[in-house]
């Protein structure tokens, strides 16, 4: 099962439970952090997906559908210390067309039947025996592919709800979609909130390329690969701005990199954990025209060679 705050964010505080001495720990920790109570739910195994919407009077003006990188706290072996902290995000989603239309039209009627109608919606889910599952592939890249025949579930696919947020995702990833698709949900939740109807409509039309989009979506320019990198061990950070350091060193990966941010500044204080999650120093946005295999395998690349250097902050300074 699952165990989180009733009020929260960024996965902190979010812990999968094997047991009872598990449950006190989760509980604890959920409460200590936010406050309130806390939430036990079903943990549902299958691959993580976020699926975010504009909606006007309920219908479907642009959906998108994402894939989260499976967490330390997918792993069959992993204990109520593990995260759900964020890994990386990738999109269009490699699921089958079905179970893609399967997760739309689910969360979809789950949304309107709670009475949401027009704006912008960031749902996270999971489908349950699903066709498709991750699994390491060669050069140590990690990725959706189908699941071989002995083991094809014998029940069909469904989308099981996590959670609503009536608003739009972190902005990092509305650059993703931004950058992937053409639309901007900042811009068409404002546009929602001050009654704007006909300009959120026009600001939810995606791309379109048409057959020109060959195996990628028909709406999407590129595939694209949001990396979040967690900070390497706790102290002061000693790096100046390890995101543009990386890309002068290694240009052949930095005419991949669409966008990059640094979270912390040279004398920075940096902790292993924020609150019960992992800490992360940055994140960089790939893309990729040619596919999604190579989206993935430069930006694990670019985790692999990211510099964040951090001086232990219990050592005495020379001088």
């Amino acid at each position: 099962m699952i165990v989180k705050p009733s009020k929260g964010w960024s996965s902190e505080c979010v812990s999968k439970v094997n047991s009872v001495d598990d449950l006190v720990v989760a509980v604890q920790k959920a409460t200590g952090r936010h406050g309130g109570s806390a939430v036990v739910e079903p943990f549902f195994d299958g691959p993580e997906i976020d699926v975010n919407f504009v909606l006007l009077d309920g219908q479907v003006l642009f959906c998108e559908i994402a894939d989260e990188q499976p967490s330390e706290a997918d792993a069959c072996d992993a204990t109520v210390n593990d995260t759900f902290s964020a890994e990386g995000l990738t999109l269009p989603s490699a699921l089958p067309h079905g179970e893609q239309e399967l997760a739309k039209s689910t969360l979809h009627k789950i949304l309107v039947d709670l009475g949401f109608r027009t704006g912008v919606f960031h749902v996270e889910g999971r489908m349950v025996n699903s066709r498709y599952e991750y699994r390491k592939l060669d050069a140590g890249l990690t990725d959706l592919v189908p699941k071989p025949a002995h083991r094809m579930p014998k029940q069909e696919p469904s989308c099981r709800l996590l959670e609503i947020n009536a608003r739009p995702p972190a902005y990092r990833v509305t650059l993703s979609t931004r950058h992937t698709y053409g639309v901007d949900f900042f811009a068409a939740h404002i546009l929602a909130s001050i009654g704007e109807r006909e300009r959120l409509a026009l600001a939810a039309v995606p791309f379109d390329f048409g057959p020109a989009a060959s195996s990628r979506a028909q709406n999407s320019q590129c595939w694209s690969r949001l990396i979040y990198i967690s900070a390497p061990t706790e102290g002061i950070a000693k790096s100046e701005a390890p995101c543009e350091e990386l890309k002068k060193r290694r240009p052949d990966l930095a005419k991949h990199v669409v966008l990059s941010n640094d979270y912390h500044k040279k004398g920075d204080k940096v902790a292993l954990f924020t609150s019960g999650a992992r800490t992360c120093v940055g994140h960089v946005l790939v893309g990729s025209g040619t596919s999604r295999r190579e989206a993935i395998e430069i930006g694990e690349q670019i985790r692999r060679d990211f510099v964040f250097e951090v001086e232990d902050s219990a050592r005495p300074k020379d001088g």
